[in-house]
């Protein structure tokens, strides 16, 4: 005797392991399939979930009876059918095949008012998690406003930020995704420029910013002190203690293969060597781009260059999202720019100089680029030159149960040319 793998009912075994008849019938061309149209017919007991039959089954009257085992009659089949179709709803899920949603938030701020902004925060951070998404970022110091000026140098506007971040924290904790959030921090009497990671309701890290922009109209060393003057690895936010601060931080999702998350911070990626080159090569596959980038005559396109070949470079996918309405335009205008990029494609991007908040999907491809890492051998040749150690932090993320179809699209052939105009 054998239990079905399908539905845990014994099958009786004739000699050599062959299908006894007396189960399937003679000639049955598919065994398995004439065992689940004739459930009933002679020779099926019932079993317990260990295998053995369970107390009571026997056959009355030609038909089996079932009792005990939770599998039998109609209350059986349609335990059977609940299992066949979460089956069915995990197959069509693009976290079932090495993919996941990442979600890039442009909400509404308003300068100096940390609540106000917590609130509008929430709302894109609730819309980005049913949509399915297991990630969302936000501009950089959107907890405060980016145009605060010397603004941050007040009592007020840090403590009021704090009280923020707890608010969205607070308001995180039945959110199964990580959130990352811009805000300036005060470290050991300096102020930063910080990106804080968190998910549900606990903030796993903070991200520093490691190059801040000094010329044309940007005057950050004003205000802010770079990572490299960090005096401490750690920090207490929020109520918690030891969080993990600075610019050599990866996030890794160990449900998820292959997830291994790197925040930077605006300037960076116009640095020479981005940080988050060195971060793809201690194994990070998503790096996320908090910035306020104001717009210029051209510059959004620059944006597109920076982003496409810095994931092209580092075999990765690049999630930009940058400040737009609310903020200050005293002296600087801003167009809300977000964009996600895979290994050089472009795969999501916003509505630019949009009045109404933003939430942007992109389904990312992280079998492709851990394949693609595979094959080249000069990504781990640029290892020799890195020469940076990162710390590893563990994200207790759990993929979206049921059917999640993907939102890219998908050549049907993709080695032919699709544009019309060719």
């Amino acid at each position: 005797m054998k239990p079905c793998g399908f539905c845990r009912y014994a099958v009786y075994l004739g000699t050599a392991g062959s299908v006894d008849s007396r189960h399937f019938g003679k000639g049955a061309a598919s065994p398995v399939l004439t065992h689940h149209r004739k459930r009933r017919s002679r020779g099926m007991r019932a079993l317990s979930p260990g295998g053995i039959p369970a107390a009571g089954a026997g056959i009355q009257g030609g038909s089996p009876s079932f009792s005990g085992s939770g599998f039998g009659g109609n209350g059986g089949r349609e335990r059977r059918g609940e299992r066949l179709a979460v089956r069915k709803q995990e197959f069509f899920s693009l976290y079932r095949h090495g993919m996941i949603r990442a979600a890039a938030c442009i909400p509404e701020l308003r300068v100096s008012s940390p609540a106000f902004n917590a609130g509008k925060t929430l709302e894109l951070v609730r819309e980005a998690h049913g949509g399915k998404a297991v990630l969302a970022t936000f501009p950089e110091l959107g907890v405060s406003a980016y145009s605060n000026e010397d603004l941050f140098f007040q009592d007020a506007l840090l403590s009021r930020t704090e009280e923020a971040l707890r608010a969205i924290l607070s308001g995180t904790k039945a959110l199964d995704i990580i959130v990352v959030v811009g805000a300036p921090l005060q470290i050991e009497g300096g102020i930063y420029n910080c990106g804080v990671v968190m998910h549900q309701g606990v903030p796993l890290g903070v991200a520093v910013k490691s190059f801040l922009p000094n010329y044309r109209e940007f005057y950050e060393a004003r205000q802010f002190r770079p990572a490299s003057r960090l005096p401490v690895r750690s920090i207490s936010l929020c109520g918690f203690d030891g969080v993990p601060v600075g610019s050599d931080l990866i996030f890794s999702v160990p449900s998820i293969p292959g997830f291994k998350l790197f925040v930077e911070i605006c300037e960076d990626l116009w640095a020479p060597i981005p940080p988050s080159s060195h971060a793809a090569l201690d194994g990070a596959t998503v790096m996320v781009n908090l910035s306020a980038s104001n717009i210029t005559v051209g510059k959004d396109e620059y944006r597109h260059q920076l982003a496409a070949n810095q994931s092209a470079r580092c075999l990765s996918a690049y999630l930009y999202t940058a400040a737009g309405m609310g903020e200050s335009t005293t002296d600087l205008a801003w167009d809300g720019h977000a964009m996600m990029y895979e290994d050089g494609t472009l795969v999501s991007e916003s509505k630019r100089f949009s009045w109404e908040p933003q939430v942007i999907f992109g389904d990312i491809d992280l079998d492709r680029l851990a394949k693609d890492r595979v094959r080249s051998n000069t990504f781990h040749e640029a290892r020799a030159f890195g020469g940076r150690v990162f710390r590893h932090v563990e994200v207790p993320l759990k993929a979206p149960a049921g059917t999640v179809p993907l939102l890219r699209e998908v050549s049907r052939f993709p080695y032919v040319r699709s544009d019309p105009a060719l």
